[in-house]
């Protein structure tokens, strides 16, 4: 039972009896408050990050890349490149704006489907999406490390990471809140492990300012068995519950929700059942 309820269980009834103090919709209404406040938080969170990269220390980040830059292994090809103009820029913006939006929205479509041919709903979030949705800046990452500028390289890496958990994911929730449509951030107990993990290690290998092939590969291997964990880990709205709720459907019995005055009620009954 949720924790703050009181329940009272007896075979020969075959019901349980919980207190409506703490009910499944009183917690679910709570934690989406809670998303809702939090998202909030680290929007604001996100733009002082971004006032820290642009203003703070901008002239550390400049000089770091710029260096960076300077040792590109195909800087000068790059550099005798025809540029684009500012109106064929935007042109190029708004073409690939709308071309993904376009794309997005069929994916977003066919993500049902895909699921019912039998990918799991894990992978499929974890794993496949953004694997599609970063493709670009994963092939840009191993383009700047294979020449290098591996700063770069790891801001392209890391830098969509931190947009995703302090403005995508939030920004969700809050454009939820608007419509009307409650959304949280009550994510899986797998997931946040997950994360935790991947962020200690790479920020153990990051430490040193310094890398080889050996920790490129690990950390794909680590990636690997994500995946894989992923593909097996059951999906959360078909596994069976191991607490009093499994417990009781298994046992045929039926979870009822009443006031306090007719706990007591039952409980008095229950009492004179047994004493006599």
């Amino acid at each position: 039972a949720l924790k703050g309820e009181t329940t009272v269980a007896k075979s020969g009834l075959g019901f349980l009896v919980t207190e409506a103090k703490f009910t499944p919709e009183t917690l679910q209404r709570d934690i989406v408050k809670i998303s809702q406040v939090t998202s909030v938080v680290l929007i604001i969170a996100f733009g002082c990050y971004l006032l820290f990269n642009a203003r703070s220390q901008h002239s550390v980040f400049h000089e770091v890349i710029e260096t960076d830059e300077h040792g590109d292994l195909d800087r000068e090809e790059d550099q005798a490149r025809m540029k684009y103009t500012g109106t064929e820029t935007t042109v190029a913006l708004i073409i690939s704006l709308t071309l993904s939006t376009l794309l997005l929205i069929y994916l977003v479509e066919q993500i049902e489907a895909v699921v019912h041919s039998g990918v799991p709903d894990q992978f499929l979030g974890l794993i496949l999406l953004p694997l599609v949705e970063k493709a670009a800046e994963h092939l840009t990452a191993i383009d700047e490390a294979y020449d290098g500028v591996i700063n770069v390289a790891l801001f392209h890496c890391l830098g969509p990471s931190i947009q995703t958990a302090l403005f995508n994911g939030p920004l969700v929730v809050i454009v939820g809140w608007i419509l009307g449509k409650p959304m949280d951030l009550n994510f899986e107990i797998f997931m946040i492990v997950l994360v935790v993990l991947g962020i200690l290690v790479v920020g153990n290998f990051l430490r040193d300012g310094e890398t080889n092939w050996l920790e490129g590969a690990l950390l794909v291997i680590v990636y690997v068995i994500i995946a894989i964990a992923s593909w097996y880990y059951p999906n959360p709205d078909v596994a069976t519950s191991n607490g009093i709720e499994g417990l009781a459907a298994s046992a045929g019995a039926k979870q009822v929700t009443v006031d306090r005055a007719l706990l007591r009620e039952l409980l008095l009954m229950v009492s004179s059942d047994a004493a006599s």
